[in-house]
């Protein structure tokens, strides 16, 4: 039973991923196995492009559908290591465990194209959506807090949201 409530305290009740209170957890581990064993990690946030657009074309329920195929591809196209979370609404956080920068951008570079690429079928139509994502790296001298590093993504995908959308910058390319 206590395993039970565990999974539903961690776990996003729609998509079946990790929900933001685990992303947390997650995350503040992380940063700190990065500073320990001088590892570079990094994270990237995600939103669905217009996702309030969807919502109101074709209703909530057909929302719900674009979430968890899009949840369920951006799963598939992570690496065996790396985290995927549902931090709310349209917004996804991927932990990238031993990634850098470079690594950052090809991971992130597969998910925009293949995101891209889906067609979701959403009440008897296909439904096209992007994303955008932002992304930032810890390594010893530049993070030691988990909300730092959470900032530094955030600014880069407001970024992308401001400069077009359905693309990725890191927030090293940013500043």
């Amino acid at each position: 039973m206590n395993d039970e409530f565990r999974h539903m305290s961690i776990t996003d009740s729609l998509t079946g991923l990790f929900n933001r209170r685990h992303f947390e957890e997650l995350m503040l581990l992380e940063i700190n196995m990065s500073q320990r064993h001088s590892d570079k990690n990094g994270i990237l946030l995600i939103d669905i492009d217009h996702f309030k657009s969807v919502n109101d074309t074709y209703g909530h329920i057909a929302g719900d559908l674009v979430l968890k195929s899009v949840a369920n591809t951006l799963n598939e196209n992570i690496r065996k290591t790396d985290v995927l979370c549902r931090i709310g609404g349209e917004e996804f956080a991927v932990l990238c465990k031993r990634a850098n920068k470079d690594d950052l951008m090809l991971i992130a570079e597969k998910l925009l194209r293949t995101i891209e690429k889906s067609m979701i079928p959403v009440n008897g139509q296909m439904v096209k959506v992007t994303i955008s994502i932002g992304g930032a790296t810890v390594n010893n001298s530049n993070i030691n807090v988990s909300d730092e590093l959470y900032r530094q993504a955030d600014n880069a995908l407001y970024y992308c949201k401001e400069h077009g959308r359905n693309q990725y910058h890191h927030y090293e390319t940013i500043t």
